[in-house]
């Protein structure tokens, strides 16, 4: 019997083209579609660096790098993308061989043709079983942060049929042909094929010719239905990680504040947003890892960024022809339609961000959230005057009096007072320290100051201070949208450190690290920046530093009973996770505790993004969530290591409020270091 894929008497190829022709014009429209919206965006150049970003894109698309965060989902995903993609050539075979191509059949006879098919065949039986636990999964045994679905299981439904088409069409092939030299390279269809060796040869025949055109059918529906889905990043996945942000992620780009032509600043329409911000939302999967540990929407306050991408996708989908003829000015406006927060997003979402960088770290296609949040942010402060009362006294601190605190800036260096400090002037010293609005002026963070000035001292570091010439950087103002007084603050806070010679900074706080360290650059600040927390493990591994050989009475208690918080600054945003718990394992004699959720996953304190200076009215108090964290990681800590003054202050208060001062206590790890200094030390 001629086994064929004719179908009614219609020759194969003929179908092919009556069938593939339509598709893939209708396909390619849809993409077109999508592909022009982006063209609501401004324009912004994400091509530079090639080479690295064709990297990130093996890495993070093809080994699907994040999702294994979460092993077992992230292993089964990843098996579901790697078949897909293997089975992806199977398809275009078929279709191939459909219009009779001669070079399809010799291909699959070569060594590396039939090493393809056993692979292949491998991995469809592969993919259906992990189908068939992510459909369990999502119906049955749903986590938090999924939503119900239709969509996700009409696709996961889809794939499986593509999976089983292929072992129908494979099995009556290899009934028909018996003796076809790639039944041996496929083990699965040929053992099921078996299924079918009571069926008469015209049964198997139709089965074939069934399968096959279901097959076709079904890749081509599932095409098509791709860019009206969440699942369209199969397609935009690649271009999203190839337009990744390159720079540190928790550095906020320059706004050109003297651009006469601008009718506002920040980012307050839709056609505002960049082509990428639009990018981002056509790319979310709506898996839910954004917002799995997102501080914001942990403690009930009504930001998640998987929902403000799913409401602006929405929106720009059903509103696109408004959108790009309002930019254009060929329609009159329309607010309802055009204003991104207090029409389209409730202001509430975008002050609820702490800027903590999870839902970006945790995102497995690289989505940008916060920078976007920080845009808004700068529309309602700058353009529209409109931000939580509570900031206008900061923004008037800073203004007036140099620090958000409000305090009299010639108290700047009382903390210092008889401690024997040389203050900097023409570069006469080795390390400035930059001690920051936090450790000159809250009671709490000048322990920890004086703490290091002990270190560098007994390390006989040849540094110097600012004293009252130290000017605060503006890193709040900026983050609650502020980007006018933060250009002034940090622009004198460059001019103060180079005029005193500064070239190797040392701080305290990660945010002054991380302004200084990847924000001042743009403005011709450029430093090297190391935190306390990398500084005193040098000091440490370079024999610099000597610390006692017996731990004192206090420490030797609770040795054993620290548990270590990361910041976020200094963890998701610049990556320094390894320093502070070496320098506790070297101090303590043993590795700290881990809470839950740390490194990468680390649940921010709640101060971050400016929320220091804001009031918490909406759900939980986000510091209180991560005390709790503490106790149920290790119910028998006592200390809770920190290495950022903001963390220190959010502790603080939830220890104090919740009567747990006799219980635990936040200690900086400089504070740590510096009671087991060798006081003997030459």
């Amino acid at each position: 019997m001629k086994i064929n894929s004719d179908l009614f008497g219609i020759p194969g190829w003929i179908l092919a083209i009556l069938i593939l022709l339509p598709a893939l014009e209708i396909f390619f429209v849809s993409l077109y579609c999508k592909i022009h919206n982006l063209t609501i965006g401004n324009w912004e150049d994400r091509f530079q660096n090639l080479s690295q970003r064709l990297k990130d894109v093996l890495v993070y698309m093809f080994a699907q790098k994040r999702l294994f965060k979460y092993p077992l989902v992230g292993l089964m995903h990843a098996l579901i993308f790697w078949g897909f993609c293997i089975l992806s050539l199977r398809a275009v075979s078929i279709i191939a061989a459909g219009f009779h191509f001669p070079f399809v059949h010799s291909l699959f006879s070569t060594p590396l043709g039939l090493l393809y098919l056993f692979v292949k065949d491998i991995f469809a039986l592969i993919v259906l079983i992990c189908v068939t636990i992510a459909l369990v999964r999502r119906l049955v045994f749903r986590p938090d942060r999924l939503h119900h679905s239709y969509d996700a299981i009409f696709i996961l439904c889809m794939i499986a049929t593509i999976m089983l088409t292929d072992f129908a069409m494979e099995g009556a092939f290899f009934q028909l042909e018996p003796n076809s030299p790639t039944k041996a390279y496929s083990p699965i269809s040929a053992l099921l094929s078996h299924l079918l060796s009571s069926l008469p040869p015209t049964t198997l025949l139709a089965i074939f010719k069934t399968s096959l055109w279901l097959h076709i059918l079904v890749i081509l529906g599932f095409l098509n239905y791709l860019p009206y889905s969440k699942h369209f990043h199969v397609i935009t996945a690649l271009p999203n990680i190839l337009s990744r942000n390159s720079k540190p992620m928790g550095k906020i780009e320059k706004m050109n504040l003297e651009d006469e032509t601008a009718e506002s600043f920040g980012t307050g329409k839709v056609w505002e947003l960049s082509w990428k911000n639009i990018l981002d939302v056509y790319t979310c999967t709506e898996c839910g890892r954004c917002h799995d540990h997102c501080p914001a929407w942990r403690s009930d306050k009504p930001l998640s960024p998987m929902n403000v991408n799913i409401t602006l996708r929405n929106h720009i989908n059903q509103n696109a022809n408004f959108l790009m003829d309002r930019k254009q000015g060929k329609v009159q406006p329309n607010p309802n339609l055009e204003n991104l927060v207090g029409e389209l997003l409730h202001p509430d979402i975008i002050w609820s961000c702490t800027t903590c960088g999870y839902c970006e770290d945790a995102c497995p296609l690289l989505i940008e959230n916060f920078q976007r949040f920080i845009g808004m942010r700068q529309f309602k402060v700058l353009t529209e005057g409109d931000f939580p009362e509570e900031t206008i006294t900061v923004f008037e601190a800073m203004e007036n009096q140099g620090n958000p605190w409000g305090m009299n800036p010639q108290e700047r260096n009382k903390w210092a007072e008889n401690l024997n400090i040389k203050q900097a002037q023409n570069g006469n010293f080795e390390i400035l320290y930059y001690v920051g609005c936090a450790g000159s002026f809250d009671k709490r963070a000048q322990k920890v100051s004086q703490a290091i000035v002990k270190i560098l001292q007994t390390a006989k570091v040849d540094f110097a201070i600012l004293g009252n010439q130290e000017r605060c950087h503006g890193e709040a103002a900026r983050r609650i949208g502020n980007e006018y007084l933060y250009q002034s603050m940090a622009i004198e806070c460059i001019e103060t450190l180079q005029n005193c010679g500064a070239k190797k900074i040392l701080t305290t706080c990660p945010h002054c690290f991380n302004t200084i360290k990847h924000e001042f650059p743009d403005f011709g600040g450029h430093f090297e920046v190391i935190h306390h927390s990398q500084f005193i493990q040098e000091l440490l591994q370079s024999k610099r530093l000597k610390l006692k050989n017996n731990l004192p009475k206090e420490l030797a208690q609770i040795k054993d009973k620290l548990i270590y918080h990361d910041s976020c600054y200094m963890g998701r945003h610049n990556g320094v996770y390894q320093a502070p718990r070496q320098v506790l394992a070297n101090t303590l004699g043993t590795a700290p505790k881990e809470f839950q959720l740390h490194k990468s996953k680390s649940f921010c304190c709640g101060a971050g993004g400016g929320r220091m200076w804001m009031e918490e009215t909406i759900g939980k108090r986000i510091n209180h969530i991560r005390l709790q964290q503490a106790e149920e990681s290790a119910p028998d800590a006592q200390v809770i290591g920190l290495n950022c003054p903001f963390c220190m202050t959010m502790f603080e208060d939830a220890i104090t409020t919740q009567n747990k001062e006799n219980q635990l206590k936040a200690m900086d790890i400089a504070e740590i270091v510096a009671l087991c200094l060798d006081e003997e030390q030459t």
